[in-house]
């Protein structure tokens, strides 16, 4: 019954009726559709509601299945995290932790709006007390060495942090983003850009078309770097990265 009222759905989505994909997503229970169905309902609330319908809907799951409600408050962060909600998606997972303190998604999830709030404090506690529990979560170490790397001059130990993980994951874009861009900020270009361009071939992600960008526009490849830069405003046409990018390195029009 589950899989019929998801389908269904999606058909109902697919031909327009909102409403109708509403109610017959709210009707999926506990299984393979559950979080999927959910994270559609929501999505459709936020679109033709507004956001606190689609947060008023997560609550009401969590108290009607409460064995998900780790799940529903990670779906929940996502949809904060999408809309730039730093501090409610942060107030949030606090609540989430209370009972769960140690949840290594809740904690790794809540260190992203900390980085957000460009409170290393809070980053730093959240990625240790993970790395405490799984000392080489790649994730983790990833997370915390880029944070260290962007917020900081502790460039050394970011690398150490970042090299570690790219042990564990010698193929992932966010690690061999993040390895390059430590690199660059070392001054060593050769190996940031080998780095960034193995990362940018994998994943044409804007973070990443950032940092390739500017290291080619040190390199004296502006067009290269423009060029890229174009390509990592596709998706979002927004980025708030490239964006900053751009005007620190006061690039006129692309």
């Amino acid at each position: 019954a589950a899989k019929a009222h998801y389908f269904r759905g999606r058909l109902e989505e697919s031909d327009g009726n909102w409403e109708a994909a509403i109610d017959a997503y709210q009707q999926v229970q506990p299984g393979d559709e559950f979080i999927v169905a959910v994270s559609r309902l929501i999505e459709l609330q936020r679109q033709h509601k507004d956001l606190s319908s689609a947060r008023q809907t997560l609550d009401q799951l969590r108290q009607r299945f409460p064995d998900q409600e780790l799940r529903l408050y990670l779906v929940e962060s996502d949809l904060l995290f999408q809309q730039k909600e730093w501090q409610q998606g942060h107030r949030l997972l606090s609540e989430a932790l209370m009972p769960h303190p140690d949840e290594p998604n809740l904690l790794y999830a809540r260190s992203l709006f900390s980085e957000r709030l460009k409170n290393l404090n809070w980053v730093e506690q959240d990625l240790r007390n993970i790395l405490r529990q799984d000392p080489d979560n790649a994730m983790a170490l990833n997370a915390l060495g880029y944070s260290l790397a962007i917020m900081t001059d502790r460039l050394t130990e970011a690398r150490e942090l970042v090299a570690k993980a790219l042990a564990n994951k010698p193929e992932d874009p966010a690690i061999l983003d993040s390895f390059g861009w430590i690199a660059y900020r070392q001054g060593e270009l050769a190996t940031a850009r080998d780095y960034l361009e193995r990362a940018y071939a994998q994943s044409k992600d804007h973070e990443i078309a950032a940092h390739l960008g500017e290291v080619l526009w040190k390199s004296g490849e502006q067009d290269r770097a423009k060029a890229v830069w174009k390509e990592g405003l596709e998706h979002p046409p927004d980025s708030h990265i490239i964006g900053e990018t751009l005007q620190r390195l006061q690039v006129k029009g692309l």
